[in-house]
C-alpha cells in the first residue's frame, strides 16, 4: 500500500498566477512558506523557512485566484508530483516537485505583516461590531371572537356546508374500518 499525501499550513508568498490550458481548464500556481522553529545549542530560537510550490486546478484554482492574496495563511492538502525535463540550452536534466492541491482552506484573509519566515506582528483590532437591538417581545396570538351561546330553546345553527348522505356514510365506514389509515411519512431531517 502506498500513500502520497501532503498537509501544510503556511503563508502565501505571492498572489496566485492563473494559467489556462488550450482545452479551457484553469490552473493557478503559488508559493507557500512554512516556518519550522527550532532551538540551537545555546537555547536560542531559530526560524527555518521552507518554500513549497503549489498548483491548483479548476474550481480550486478559481477560488485561489479570487480569494487568496499574498500573505494569507492557508491550510492545503494534496499530493506530491515531480516533473522531469532536459534544459533546452544546456541539455542538463531538470526536475521540479510541486504539491497538486485537492483541498484549500483559507485560515485568515489578510496579508502577512512581516518578512517571510518570521512570526507575524500583531494586527490592529477591527472596529467593534454594532450590537443589535433586543428582539421585540412576542405578541400573543389573537383568539377568534366567541359567539354568544344560543338560548336553550333555540335549535343549533346549520353546519357551514352541507354534506351529502353518501359522503357521510363513506366517512363513517372509513372511521369504523379495521385497516389502519395511511399517514404521511415524516420528512427526513
Amino acid at each position: 500500500m502506498d500513500l502520497n499525501t501532503v498537509l501544510l499550513i503556511g503563508h502565501v508568498g505571492m498572489d496566485p498566477e492563473a494559467r489556462y490550458t488550450p482545452s479551457g481548464r484553469v490552473a493557478c500556481t503559488m508559493r507557500l512558506d512554512t516556518v519550522l522553529q527550532d532551538h540551537d545549542a545555546r537555547g536560542d530560537t531559530q526560524a527555518h523557512a521552507t518554500w513549497h510550490s503549489l498548483i491548483a486546478w479548476d474550481h480550486l484554482a478559481e477560488f485561489a485566484i479570487t480569494h487568496v492574496p499574498q500573505g494569507s495563511q492557508i491550510f492545503v492538502e494534496g499530493r506530491l508530483q515531480s516533473r522531469h525535463w532536459s534544459d533546452p540550452l544546456t541539455g542538463e536534466p531538470r526536475s521540479h516537485t510541486e504539491v497538486v492541491l485537492s483541498n484549500l482552506i483559507l485560515l485568515d484573509h489578510g496579508p502577512c505583516t512581516s518578512e517571510p519566515g518570521l512570526p507575524d506582528e500583531p494586527e490592529a483590532k477591527p472596529a467593534p461590531m454594532p450590537v443589535p437591538a433586543p428582539p421585540a417581545p412576542p405578541v400573543p396570538p389573537r383568539r377568534p371572537p366567541v359567539a354568544p351561546a344560543a338560548p336553550a330553546d333555540e335549535p343549533p345553527p346549520p353546519p357551514p356546508h352541507r354534506t351529502s348522505e353518501r359522503s357521510t356514510t363513506r366517512q363513517q365506514a372509513i372511521a369504523q374500518s379495521p385497516v389502519p389509515r395511511r399517514t404521511r411519512r415524516p420528512e427526513p431531517v
